[in-house]
């Protein structure tokens, strides 16, 4: 039993799958719901699943419709359901006939370009992302839906009371794709009903309330090329179904790994799982007789009470050339001749980490036994030329593969980094600037190097690592709505490349709210002396912008806030009396205007201190009175007998 069983057995299930005329819808707007003369995501699936057309998206077509995306279009926030009267029914996207959703990656590059989210806005309803099963509707219909994503990312789902928090659908394929952060009560990640392909993809950090922390469902599954690490239940949950893996890892999951009736894989890694790595459920899918090839399952669960590989019942194992860590006594006897590799001196399986290709996987350092461990050809008479990260990796880089999803590529493999990511101001208006500050660290030396900055995998900035290992990138034109930001690390010569958390910035075009405070010198001055008067200005940021300071309402002066957001002014002229002062911010297109407290301040007169007093002139007694008149008599009568004198001469 192998993959292409799997194959067959998918393609019995699509036997009756609709012939594939289709129209291409091109979604031209990223907001929610409905835009006049536009073409909306939800507009988009509407005029798919009704084949008439809506608003500026043009009609679907009977059977399958493709909706694509305009350049631009990176990230779609979902603020409400399309269908609400059935919770067990309610997604942003309720798909009634067959789609595909294509954001237009890179096949097999496993980095999509286009995200699809419920909405990171405080009091959204709780929604999965897309449903495209009326199976989850509570009905039985006779047909079943095709639903492929292509290039996306499904983020923030919440259907908490049903399956599927990022996507419920019956045949779901996924390439090229991420599934990450949704919630359900089964399948936080995805719950497929009858089948489910995907390749080069991420299934990470889903939760349930149920089973299936990443997938969910008892059914065919085909997975390739794929990660799916650090979910909060069994990473795929499907006690009843066929699986067949190849190329991928299973890590950091809580819960275990793998639930399944029956498994092939080929080159995989299944590690760091709290429960069992993989859990072989009860002999009811044909026969269950399990096969591993060249296959690592260790670390998993704390045994001897829970082990890396166990069985509920006794079955057939078989297969070649993997290494298992610990096995329950009952699958430890099921085990046939081969199936195991003697022993491993040194496993030497890196961290997690972007090693390459568009997913994560565990390299094998240099002296690892995996290393050539493996087989000289491809198990289950397929043929793989890569190991998961894809092409430039060749899967046979010697004789024999190595073992896992990782092949050694020879010489000094570059330790794994980690890269972290945090947002200056979380939420920013419309045209603050908002500084990424991407942190990468190693097990060695500092790694140094280069960090690109992108908005749903698209660059829209870099820089290079200081000394600490931090590369920033400052910006103020990311437009309003939610940004999905990564920092990703190029690498260098010691150290893999690596790709941090995702931050997802929201630039809002509500102004966020202020608050200005005002302060001054005493209380009490007196008139003509200079008092200093400074208002202060705080928010999530920093505010820009300027201040009037008032007395009394009345306006008496301005003055620009500086870089710590503080206005001060100095003024010696206040009139005497008591003056009400406050600070007026005007706010900017980022915050919101604010006025301070009051301030109360007494101006008081000038105290004139009087000089000495004039001395008074001595006064004159009546005798000396009487001589000072009698000779100004005198001297008058003597002046006019001269004159007299001169005009008879």
């Amino acid at each position: 039993m192998h993959l292409r069983i799997a194959a067959a057995l998918f393609l019995f299930v699509c036997a009756s799958c609709p012939t594939a005329w289709a129209n291409t819808i091109t979604v031209d707007a990223g907001n929610s719901g409905s835009v006049v003369g536009k073409c909306t995501l939800q507009d988009a699936v509407t005029a798919a699943n009704t084949n008439a057309a809506v608003n500026g998206c043009v009609a679907g077509a009977a059977g399958l419709d493709t909706i694509v995306f305009a350049p631009g279009i990176t990230s779609i926030g979902l603020a409400s359901a399309m269908t609400s009267a059935n919770p067990a029914c309610t997604f942003g996207l309720a798909v009634t006939e067959d789609l595909t959703i294509d954001g237009g990656a890179v096949a097999g590059s496993g980095v999509p370009k286009v995200t699809i989210e419920r909405s990171f806005a405080p009091g959204t309803a709780n929604f999965g992302v897309i449903g495209a099963s009326l199976y989850n509707c509570g009905t039985s219909p006779t047909t079943k839906l095709n639903l492929t994503l292509s290039g996306v990312e499904i983020l923030n789902g919440n259907n908490a009371g049903s399956n599927g928090g990022g996507v419920a659908a019956d045949i779901l394929t996924v390439h090229d794709g991420v599934i990450t952060g949704n919630l359900a009560a089964n399948g936080g990640g995805i719950y497929a009903f009858s089948s489910l392909t995907m390749t080069s993809s991420k299934v990470s950090n889903n939760s349930v309330s149920g089973s299936g922390g990443g997938i969910a469902g008892d059914v065919p599954m085909t997975i390739s090329g794929s990660t799916i690490n650090a979910n909060n239940g069994v990473s795929i949950y499907g006690p009843s179904s066929t699986i067949a893996i190849d190329n991928s890892t299973i890590s950091g999951n809580a819960g275990g790994g793998i639930d399944t009736g029956f498994i092939a894989a080929y080159f995989v890694t299944i590690t760091a799982n709290t429960g069992p790595g993989i859990y072989l459920e009860v002999a009811t899918v044909n026969n269950s007789v399990a096969e591993f090839d060249d296959s690592v399952i260790v670390g998993n669960g704390s045994p001897p009470t829970v082990n890396d590989l166990q069985t509920s019942a006794s079955r057939p194992i078989t297969g070649t050339f993997n290494y298992i860590g610990s096995l329950s006594t009952v699958a430890l006897n099921d085990l046939d001749v081969g199936v195991r590799i003697a022993s491993c001196a040194s496993l030497n399986l890196g961290l997690l980490a972007n090693n390459g290709g568009g997913t994560q996987t565990h390299a094998l350092l240099a002296g690892s036994c995996l290393i050539d461990a493996g087989g000289t050809v491809s198990p289950g008479g397929l043929s793989f030329t890569n190991d998961q990260r894809g092409n430039s990796f060749p899967r046979f880089v010697n004789t024999h593969a190595d073992i896992g999803a990782f092949e050694y590529q020879g010489g000094a493999t570059p330790l794994p980094s980690t890269t972290a990511l945090v947002s200056s101001l979380n939420p920013a208006g419309s045209g603050q600037s908002v500084t990424f500050t991407a942190t990468v660290t190693g097990s060695g030396a500092t790694p140094t190097g280069s960090v690109t900055f992108k908005d749903a995998g698209v660059t829209f900035g870099s820089g290079s690592l200081n000394a600490s290992g931090q590369a920033t990138f400052a910006t103020s034109s990311l437009t309003a709505g939610n940004h999905a930001i990564t920092a990703v690390y190029a690498g260098d010569t010691a150290y893999a490349g690596s790709t941090s958390n995702t931050v997802n910035q929201d630039i809002t075009t509500t102004l966020l709210s202020s608050t200005t405070t005002l302060t001054d010198g005493p209380a009490a001055t007196t008139f003509g002396q200079s008092i200093t008067f400074t208002a202060t200005v705080t928010s999530g940021g920093v505010p820009s912008g300027s201040v009037d300071f008032k007395d009394g309402g009345v306006t008496f002066a301005n003055a620009l806030l500086n870089a710590a957001s503080q206005a001060t002014f100095t003024t010696s002229t206040l009139a005497v009396g008591t003056h009400a002062i406050t600070a007026v911010y005007a706010g900017n297109s980022a915050y919101a205007g604010s006025t301070s407290n009051a301030l109360s301040v007494t101006v008081a007169p000038q105290v004139i201190v009087p000089g000495p007093a004039p001395v008074a002139a001595p006064a004159l007694s009546a005798w000396a009175l009487s001589l000072l008149v009698l000779g100004l008599a005198l001297i008058a009568w003597a002046a006019r007998n001269r004159a007299g004198q001169i005009r008879n001469d």
